[in-house]
Order: C-alpha cells, then sequence, then structure tokens
C-alpha cells in the first residue's frame, strides 16, 4: 500500500467545484427553506406537498459520484 500514489493528484481540485455544484443544487431544491423562520416546524411538515420522507437519490447526487469516479480515474492511481 506504501507504493499506492496518483500521476496526477492536482485533479483533485475539480472536486472543489463539483462539490460546490452539488451543494448549490441540493440547497436550491429545498423548497421549505424559506419558510422555515416564519412557521413552526411541526406546522411546516403539513404543509408541504410532494417531498418524499426519505430524501432517496437526487440527481445531482448521482453526478456527484460520477465526476468522482472520472476525477479519481484521470487523477492517475498507480
Amino acid at each position: 500500500m506504501s507504493a499506492f500514489h496518483f500521476l496526477g493528484p492536482f485533479w483533485f481540485l475539480a472536486l472543489l467545484p463539483a462539490v460546490a455544484l452539488w451543494w448549490a443544487l441540493r440547497r436550491q431544491s429545498d423548497n421549505a427553506r424559506r419558510w422555515r423562520g416564519a412557521i413552526d416546524p411541526a406546522l411546516l411538515r403539513h404543509f408541504e406537498v410532494g417531498t418524499p420522507a426519505c430524501g432517496g437519490l437526487r440527481p445531482g447526487d448521482t453526478l456527484l459520484a460520477a465526476w468522482l469516479v472520472g476525477v479519481v480515474a484521470v487523477a492517475g492511481p498507480a
């Protein structure tokens, strides 16, 4: 394991915009975020329409995972 290294470790900097994009998409898709300061949380969950109970995988999550695999592949593990 000590001989394992990456040929192009600077490619991991490409993960920064990926995480920023994922975070922005995740934040934008939260419709209840704007109302949290005005409505009691116990009541707010009754006003939400069409929100899944367990979150689940979103397209942005899949994009982030694919981006991560791509960056690791381009970084050249050796």
